[in-house]
């Protein structure tokens, strides 16, 4: 007999009385306890993305082939890994499906605040936005300040609290996300997460987001494109040691072949392509033409992202505008609007409009582009506005 078919048969022997003894049972009720307890934990129980699961029977085995006189040890030790699961998959639950919501930056940019925040969220309650899934209300880029004396990253003025911001946003039964580089600076020249990675990860959670959009930005300033991966990889682990579940985006326009280890650093969504425009050209492009060969990649936890939704921004007419929209979701490409919400600008189906906004349907090639867009896609969510 080889020292693996002995090892083997030592540790069913030590698994089986050490069941007996912990549950009282007989030895056939032991046995046959075993036999459907190994086939229920040779399965994976959420997602074969939960590499967990993969390491977890030789874990075992080495357990149970510790002699006889650690039993009752090796059973505190049993009940402690039937509790690791919930933790170990903590990133494999997240973006199950492709995260659906809106974020600042297409419509306003640097004009973006807590007013502005607010009001989207209310809009996506009213709208039935969220009914149809959209709950990722994201602030990009502009709202950071600097740091404290303790190095701890700041909002500026135009968010006075974030806590209290992302308090609302959860009242309302959406999520909230942020904005940031690993580089000293991020597209907009603010405060960058450069050294500051865990300290930044910290504060975030403390805050109660839910989403960060990761922007490589200055990043190509101290950091070698060959060390991309590792880069993003440090603030996975960081959002991961915070015990709060963030869906972790890579903003590094399809660089350094992210689709091939995006997952791996804890991503859960990689921009394949360079940033969008409100045209048909640009949309087409990354859409039609840049996305050929990904689509292995995409699966439950980690998505292509062709970037954000230009749809409701005046540059493309109603039919341009709904086949973005079919064509992302065709890709399963997360969904996050980019327009403005807010009431003034959601026109009624009667088709009364102001001035300005016929003239810039006018300019986009279709009289009611807007309206018949938006008309078009909140169908689907089964409530006009």
């Amino acid at each position: 007999m080889d020292c693996e078919a002995g090892n083997n048969i030592r540790a069913q022997r030590y698994k089986s009385e050490c069941t007996r003894q912990a549950e009282g049972l007989s030895h056939r009720e032991a046995n046959a306890h075993l036999a459907d307890h190994k086939n229920r934990w040779s399965a994976p129980r959420h997602r074969q993305e939960c590499l967990f699961y993969s390491t977890r029977e030789p874990h075992r085995e080495a357990i149970y082939s510790i002699t006889a006189m650690n039993r009752l040890f090796v059973f505190a030790i049993s009940l402690l890994l039937a509790l690791l699961p919930a933790t170990a998959c903590l990133a494999a639950d997240l973006a199950l499906t492709p995260p659906m919501g809106w974020n600042s930056w297409n419509k306003f940019a640097d004009k973006i605040d807590d007013k502005t925040v607010r009001e989207v969220a209310d809009a996506m309650v009213s709208s039935g936005m969220k009914d149809a899934g959209y709950v990722y209300v994201n602030i990009d880029d502009t709202w950071e300040a600097g740091r404290d004396a303790l190095g701890n990253i700041q909002a500026n003025s135009k968010f006075p609290d974030m806590k209290g911001l992302a308090d609302y946003v959860h009242s309302k039964g959406l999520k909230i996300g942020i904005y940031s580089s690993p580089g000293p600076k991020t597209c907009a020249d603010y405060e960058g997460s450069y050294q500051h990675e865990e300290q930044d990860a910290r504060t975030w959670a403390a805050w109660g987001i839910d989403y960060l959009k990761y922007d490589w930005c200055s990043a190509s300033k101290v950091y070698p494109a060959s060390e991309m991966k590792a880069v993003y990889k440090k603030m996975g682990d960081a959002l991961k040691a915070t015990g709060r579940p963030i869906v972790y985006s890579l903003c590094q326009y399809g660089l350094q072949n992210v689709c091939e280890w995006g997952a791996s650093v804890g991503g859960n969504l990689w921009r394949t392509t360079g940033d969008i425009e409100d045209n048909w050209k640009s949309m087409s492009t990354i859409g039609f033409d840049k996305q050929t060969g990904h689509e292995k990649f995409a699966g439950p936890g980690h998505w292509n992202d062709p970037d954000m939704l230009e749809i409701g921004n005046g540059g493309m007419s109603a039919p341009e505008y709904r086949t973005h929209m079919s064509l992302w979701a065709m890709l399963a490409a997360p969904l996050l609007a980019g327009n403005d919400l807010s009431p003034s600008i959601r026109t009624s189906w009667d088709g009364k409009a102001t001035k300005s906004r016929r003239k810039a349907a006018r300019r986009s090639g279709s009289s009611r582009s807007k309206t018949e867009i938006w008309q078009w896609l909140y169908s689907i969510v089964g409530r006009p506005w």
